[in-house]
């Protein structure tokens, strides 16, 4: 009997070749994915899916992740399929903890606005810290970020040290 898993997403070539497409949207930013590249994000994909038990037809969420991305400022040519690599890994986590009704929008706002301006660009910093307060954030039900921006550190803050949140919801962290 054939694995569910293979019947509903594509081949890791099928999906390079998706993400290749996403170049068109991408280039208006100098960035784009060589075809080593989009299959290391696409082997990158499948794993983070297996891992986290998620089920996605197609792959929008990366497709997703690669657009949003490609706008930070943190990131150029240089670094954009790693870092888009350790944030389709940071996604499915995130929305494997994440309540359903969430949607892959919101993550993806919520990562990329957490990046910018709390990791300022540091993978490392997303991983270590952020990622688990976004996580926190998002299951306890705050999900306008741009509304409700209590879990943001303040900017005389060093982004090396322990966070300090600002806003009413401080002792919610």
């Amino acid at each position: 009997m054939q694995n569910i898993f293979s019947l509903i997403v594509p081949s890791p070539n099928t999906t390079q070749q998706l993400l290749l497409k996403t170049n068109e949207r991408t280039e208006k930013y100098g960035l784009v994915l060589t075809e080593a590249q989009a299959m290391e994000l696409a082997l990158t994909f499948q794993t983070s899916l297996s891992e986290n038990r998620i089920i996605e037809v197609g792959c929008k969420g990366v497709s997703k992740l690669l657009e949003a991305f490609a706008a930070s400022c943190y990131v150029d040519n240089s670094n954009f399929a790693d870092i888009v690599n350790e944030m389709t890994e940071a996604f499915y986590h995130i929305k494997r903890q994440a309540p359903l009704e969430i949607n892959d929008n919101a993550v993806i706002a919520a990562m990329v606005d957490f990046f910018d301006n709390i990791s300022h660009g540091s993978i490392e910093l997303f991983f270590g810290r952020d990622m688990e307060i976004l996580i926190r954030y998002i299951q306890e039900g705050k999900h306008n970020w741009e509304e409700n921006p209590h879990y943001r550190i303040r900017k005389e803050d060093y982004y090396d040290t322990a966070p300090d949140y600002t806003g009413t919801y401080a002792d919610d962290f």
